[in-house]
């Protein structure tokens, strides 16, 4: 799965469906870029475009059960190889690490602007 698939699901997985420009904002991917992926990820049976219930211009993406799953052993997966490399870090050690790169997040954020919809 090439990162920019994994970012989408990621973010289908914790917001449910979403307009297709939005998830491109999410994982910074441009609108040229976002469509094609859409599109593979449709092919692979990972999800599947909806018409949104208030706005016939605006078409969202959604998870079918074949992307859910396997975007949460993706995860989950994800998550182990994360807590294998921060084994070496003390509590206080990662809370730091976590403050630290809050903030820079912040403060990325705030100087270029959030583009994530």
């Amino acid at each position: 799965m090439v990162p920019s698939d994994f970012g989408a699901l990621e973010v289908l997985m914790r917001g449910g469906p979403t307009p297709v420009n939005t998830i491109g904002g999410k994982i910074r991917l441009k609108s040229g870029s976002m469509t094609p992926a859409v599109d593979r990820l449709e092919r692979r049976g990972l999800v599947e475009r909806q018409a949104h219930p208030n706005d016939r211009r605006v078409c969202l993406v959604a998870l079918t059960p074949k992307g859910r799953a396997l975007i949460e052993r993706a995860w989950d997966d994800h998550v182990t190889v994360l807590e294998r490399a921060m084994s070496v870090l003390s509590d206080s050690e990662r809370a730091t690490l976590i403050d630290l790169l809050q903030r820079v997040e912040k403060n990325a954020t705030a100087k270029l602007g959030d583009k994530s919809g």
